[in-house]
């Protein structure tokens, strides 16, 4: 099933007259219903088959826990969703009352702390990803679900071809200059590190620890992370170079998706 719907008529009589210019496949459905009688028409056909839901809402109220739990309750189905993260922020309990902000949060890291409200709502086996788009003065964003590791690596690629940095925002949320910092209780000052530094040295440690004791591990907890697999390529060469990873060249942990076939043991 192709449906398309949208609660502006005219927007949806347009995209007819554009999908009978285009030789397509299959037969859309068009519907001009809002959101919530829209998904109810749809629900029970979620899971059925492999599938990809598009949710463009103008807001974020239409995102519930309840719709979320069902779009992450079918393994075949993919989704995206876009939501104004910063209304959110701006008018708290007014909207989306189910989702609640630490009082500390940042404008510019507002659809980072949404999505992870979302991540909290979402089934173990659920990989979610999210991007920020700034728009004017604005904070939207997109969230990402998937039950299958590929469909990760793929939104990731696209967002870190996007963000080199921090692969996740249209705008600057690291600073190009490293900044100095004083650590009062120590009394020492030193430099703010990068987002990927800081995940390297965890992963580092959750690989000495034999929490992550293989290749394929250490590939998912990337994922699951935000970050593409390649981080890893460091992390192991620095584990070589301390004398701390025993595999030879013949058993080189990897980060590549081969990991997912012929996963190997990481000694240290």
């Amino acid at each position: 099933m192709h449906l398309f719907n949208d609660h502006d008529l005219a927007k949806i009589e347009n995209l007819k007259r554009l999908c009978s210019q285009r030789a397509i496949p299959w037969q859309p459905r068009f519907e001009s219903l809002d959101f919530s009688k829209a998904f109810t028409q749809i629900q029970s056909d979620i899971g059925k088959g492999p599938a990809l839901v598009f949710i463009d809402q103008n807001g974020v109220k239409h995102l519930t826990k309840a719709v979320f739990a069902t779009l992450t309750k079918a393994a075949t189905t993919d989704f995206i969703f876009f939501v104004a993260s910063s209304f959110k922020w701006r008018f708290g309990e007014l909207l989306a009352p189910e989702i609640q902000f630490p009082e500390n949060t940042s404008y510019f890291a507002v659809h980072r702390v949404l999505a992870d409200r979302y991540r909290e709502w979402a089934p173990k086996d659920m990989f979610i990803g999210h991007f920020s788009i700034m728009k004017e003065t604005n904070i939207y964003g997109l969230v990402f679900g998937s039950h299958h590791w590929r469909g990760m690596q793929k939104f990731l690629e696209i967002a870190w071809k996007m963000d080199s940095k921090c692969g996740e925002a249209n705008y600057q949320m690291e600073s190009d200059i490293v900044q100095g910092e004083m650590y009062f209780d120590t009394g020492k000052t030193g430099f703010k590190k990068r987002k990927i530094e800081i995940f390297q040295e965890k992963l580092a440690a959750l690989i000495k620890s034999g929490e992550l004791a293989t290749d394929q591990a250490v590939f998912l907890h990337c994922l699951v992370n935000g970050f593409l697999p390649r981080v890893a390529n460091d992390v192991y060469a620095q584990l070589s170079a301390d004398d701390l990873l025993k595999n030879v060249r013949t058993d080189y942990p990897r980060y590549s998706d081969v990991v997912m076939k012929e996963p190997r043991r990481i000694k240290i």
